[in-house]
């Protein structure tokens, strides 16, 4: 039987799972933050090459190959990006425990601002319309999950009740 995804070492892994029809290998990359697992494709030349390179580099996979690829390609776009602090939920009822980091990030057409530790993103045409988006997200999820029993949550939004619970407190009417 398989750990569960909490069982798991918090670190990037890597392994082949399968040949699909189209002849690329289909590699699982998996990050174990409880959050992200993604899936990639590889044609089978590109998978010889990067365990070549990992071989020569003496590492045990191409995780660590995969990584700095992504870091140098990620390093050399330009990153608009600005963090800012929701203060206040703006609606009655509820109270912060403490400030809600939020980052906005420039993308083609406007603007997206993300509560990363919830998984939370709402977009806009401008910042302040992308932060006021992702507030009035963050205050109907909480509302929603708040009201719901856990044992009917699911993995995911248990954990987004559970992020948002030790950001913000129900006030008594």
């Amino acid at each position: 039987m398989a750990p569960r995804l909490s069982e798991r070492p918090l670190r990037p892994a890597f392994s082949e799972k399968s040949h699909a029809p189209t002849g690329r290998a289909t590699i699982k990359a998996s990050i174990y933050n409880e959050n992200v697992r993604t899936s990639i494709e590889l044609k089978p030349d590109h998978r010889a090459r990067l365990a070549d390179l990992a071989a020569r580099k003496g590492a045990r996979g191409f995780s660590s190959i995969i990584a700095e690829a992504l870091d140098a390609y990620l390093g050399s776009e330009p990153r608009q990006t600005e963090t800012v602090s929701i203060t206040t939920l703006a609606t009655t009822g509820l109270k912060l425990r403490r400030d809600i980091p939020i980052v906005i990030e420039r993308v083609d057409d406007g603007f997206v601002a993300t509560f990363f530790d919830a998984n939370l993103s709402m977009s806009g045409d401008t910042q302040e319309e992308a932060f006021r988006n992702v507030r009035e997200l963050i205050v109907d999820i909480f509302n929603d999950l708040d009201s719901e029993p856990a044992d009917r949550l699911g993995p995911g939004p248990r954990m987004q009740i559970q992020v948002l619970r030790s950001f913000i407190v129900p006030v008594p009417a």
